[in-house]
């Protein structure tokens, strides 16, 4: 084999350039592709965290709403002495209010031997965070209610505190009335919605990400409707009607309450008489009342036990009550 011959089963310089370009096509666009499918799959990623947040989120908040509990102010009471309410305002929020305190009966009690009550007051607000870094949703509870009408909200340093999200754009609450007109705030000690809760409620909230900060139309919301179950409750009308027209004590002839109720149905309106309680009791023994509001229509057999012995004397004599 001649010099010539040898030279020509090379490659030539453009041949070598033509498969460089041709490689780095190709690796360019595997890279394009690997990068675009891990953008696609973090974004994914991300939206489900978000989408958990949410559902956790509204879930916790939910619960409470569905635990919502307000006694009828009665005409005699100061409405200023009453305490039990249910009040939304906005501060940041422009289609809600992200300010809301009321009742709830969610607590679980956890000395057995005290008395305490299943209720809570619970207030939810909104503050601004750090910069860039959106809202900040917090959750205040208190197991007593004040002795009197507190709309204020916590202090943001009140140990109550606990912070339940961050990072949010929005977190609003809209209310909703039996004849189902909307509202963006609500306020149970005013004339107009004196007494009242809403039917249901809807919970809006919205969490910023990296590629936006800025509430628009483009921001996913994530929604919840609430219905609230229990409606106010008049303790006097309660009382009253659990009482026998045609009979002092409330029972009929043979001992049993005015509805005819077995022992086994007989609950703790059908077996305290609140109404012989006098003032100056109520007030000494303001722990056990709430407790006994709040479990008033639960079966005697279950609270029976749990009556002060120095209250005794105000269970009805029925041997069905003893």
């Amino acid at each position: 084999m001649t010099a010539r011959e040898t030279a020509n089963t090379g490659f030539t310089l453009l041949e070598v350039m033509g498969v460089i370009l041709v490689t780095s096509m190709v690796i360019g666009f595997a890279t394009n592709y690997y990068i675009d499918l891990s953008r696609a799959t973090a974004r994914a990623s991300e939206n489900t965290r978000t989408i958990r947040r949410a559902t956790a989120l509204l879930d916790r908040i939910g619960r409470d709403f569905e635990s919502t509990v307000l006694l009828v102010k009665p005409p005699e009471t100061d409405p200023l002495a009453h305490p039990w309410l249910f009040y939304a305002e906005s501060e940041f929020s422009e289609s809600g209010s992200d300010h809301i305190k009321f009742v709830t009966r969610n607590f679980q009690p956890r000395r057995s031997d005290e008395h305490e009550s299943d209720l809570t007051v619970v207030a939810y607000s909104v503050r601004a965070g750090e910069v860039d870094d959106g809202l900040e949703l917090y959750r205040w509870t208190a197991t007593q209610l004040p002795e009197s009408l507190d709309r204020s909200f916590p202090s943001e340093d009140d140990e109550a505190n606990v912070l339940l999200a961050e990072g949010l754009l929005e977190f609003s609450v809209r209310f909703y009335d039996e004849a189902a007109e909307e509202s963006d705030s609500w306020d149970s000690t005013t004339m107009l919605q004196s007494s009242r809760l809403p039917t249901s409620v809807e919970i809006t909230v919205a969490f910023a990400s990296p590629d936006t900060d800025e509430l628009d139309d483009d921001v996913p919301r994530y929604r919840k409707t609430v219905s609230l179950p229990m409606r106010p409750l008049d303790v006097a009308a309660m009382l009253q009607s659990e009482a026998d027209p045609g009979s002092e004590d409330g029972t009929d002839e043979e001992g049993a309450d005015g509805d005819g109720k077995s022992a086994d149905e007989l609950t703790m309106a059908d077996c305290f008489n609140f109404g012989a309680m006098d003032p100056a009791t109520s007030e000494a023994n303001l722990s056990f009342s709430e407790f006994a509001i709040a479990n008033m229509t639960q079966p005697w057999s279950q609270v029976r036990g749990m009556i002060p012995s120095e209250l005794l004397i105000y269970v009805y004599a029925e041997p069905e009550c003893q």
